[in-house]
This record gives structure tokens, C-alpha cells and sequence, in this order.
């Protein structure tokens, strides 16, 4: 558990503290994700760092890693040409420590680009600018939808920019540091000391603080009047 505080609440015989996740596990490695992680940065590689085999079997066998710009152009061109529904959003790590920079017009761009001549330079010379993108399918995202369900091309591209969206900012959250772990805590009536009764990580900073707060609240006791109160502060919006 982390040291470094973050936020906190106490009322009466509990507390609520939201620590910095010093060790966060990308959120690859946490969650199933629907899109595809591209890769191009040999030196400042996004990739995730599974820890253990059977991970690293996991990770293989639900998303294709890309590691090369000529992987992503021989990617898009097949997408193209399959004339099925794909969006990619590219990104840019500025800093080895540092957050991404999305660019999310590139999905626009290609389409109205796509068999001009020069596209494949201009598509090249688009790569260079990135370290990497995230990509969804026709297939990847009928793997998340019911395959039976009927929706037209352009609601199913509506509903990939959402997914792409919500993954890219748990991703951006990850790579500023932007994660914590929240411990809920009860007074010993012996000892006077702080007693953790149950602790949760995984919480990317992916929108306002209050929603994340409002999220953790979800695991208060809900039989506990100190709880009670402290969860009305948390989710309170001068919190």
C-alpha cells in the first residue's frame, strides 16, 4: 500500500484515505480491454510488463500487440479494404514519465485520404509523429456488443470512439501517475488505533475527482453511521 496521501475523511469512529498507487498495474494487465495496443517505441515501449507467464499467455491471446509502423500500415490497409467499420486513435509519449498526447483525428483523415495518390507517404509520415495507437475492429468490438444485434455502420463507429475514449483515458491516467488505492479504516476502542477493514486498488483517474470518490463510496459499509457521513462528504460536490 502506498504512502503517499492523497485525499481523506474521518468522522467519528472511521476514516476514509485515498493513497497514490506508487506500483499501478497497466490497465491491460487489470482489465480486458476492447482495443488493440499498438506499439512503436523500442526505447519507451507502452507495451505492458505482465510479470508472469500465464499473464503474458493471456495478454497474447486477447489483443494483438503491434510494435511496428509497418505493422500499423499493413493494419489500417487491411481494415480499409475490408469495408467494415474500424477506428483507430494514434498517440504521442512525450516524456518517458510523462502522459500521452492523443490524435484523434487521424481516423477522418485517412478516410478521406485512402487510395489518393501519395497516401501511403502521408500515411508513413503520420506514423513518424507517434509512439503508438489504439485500434478496435468490426470483429474486436462484436466480441464486446451481442453479434446478433442490429446497428448501422455508423453507430457502431459512435460506439468504438466511446470505447477508444474510455480506454485511452484509463491509459493517460496510468502513464501520469494518476492511480490510487482507497483504505477504509475503523478506531480500535482498546488500542485508539486505526484499523483497516478493507483496501482497494485500481482506480485510474479517468475524469473529475468527485466521480472517482463517488465510486469508492460503493464500498462503504452501509450499516455504519460514521461511514454514512463520511461518504456524504465524499460525494458531496465542494468535497
Amino acid at each position: 500500500m502506498s504512502e503517499r496521501l492523497f485525499r481523506r475523511w474521518e468522522h467519528g469512529n472511521a476514516r476514509v484515505s485515498v493513497y497514490y498507487d506508487e506500483c499501478p498495474i497497466h490497465p491491460y494487465i487489470m482489465n480486458d480491454m476492447a482495443s488493440t495496443l499498438a506499439n512503436f517505441n523500442e526505447d519507451e515501449s507502452y507495451l505492458p510488463y505482465a510479470g508472469s507467464k500465464r499473464t503474458e499467455a493471456r495478454l497474447r491471446s486477447n489483443y494483438t500487440f503491434i510494435e511496428s509502423k509497418d505493422e500499423m500500415k499493413e493494419w489500417i490497409d487491411e481494415q480499409q479494404k475490408s469495408g467494415k467499420p474500424y477506428v483507430v486513435f494514434g498517440f504521442k509519449m512525450f516524456d518517458k514519465y510523462g502522459g500521452l498526447v492523443l490524435h484523434k483525428d487521424f481516423d477522418e483523415w485517412v478516410t478521406n485520404n485512402y487510395g489518393r495518390p501519395g497516401y501511403q507517404d502521408c500515411l508513413a509520415d503520420w506514423l513518424k509523429s507517434l509512439d503508438g495507437a489504439l485500434l478496435i475492429n468490426h470483429d474486436r468490438f462484436r466480441r464486446w456488443v451481442d453479434a446478433d444485434m442490429q446497428m448501422s455502420d455508423n453507430t457502431m463507429v459512435c460506439l468504438m470512439w466511446n470505447i477508444l475514449t474510455k480506454e485511452f483515458a484509463e491509459l493517460d491516467a496510468y502513464s501520469w501517475g494518476n492511480c490510487f488505492d482507497v483504505v477504509y479504516e475503523t478506531k480500535c476502542q482498546c488500542c485508539n488505533q486505526w484499523v483497516a477493514e478493507k483496501c482497494i486498488g485500481g482506480y485510474y483517474l479517468t475524469g473529475s475527482e468527485q466521480e472517482m470518490f463517488e465510486s469508492m463510496t460503493e464500498h462503504i459499509p452501509a450499516d455504519n453511521e460514521d461511514f454514512s457521513v463520511i461518504r456524504n462528504a465524499m460525494t458531496s460536490p465542494n468535497n
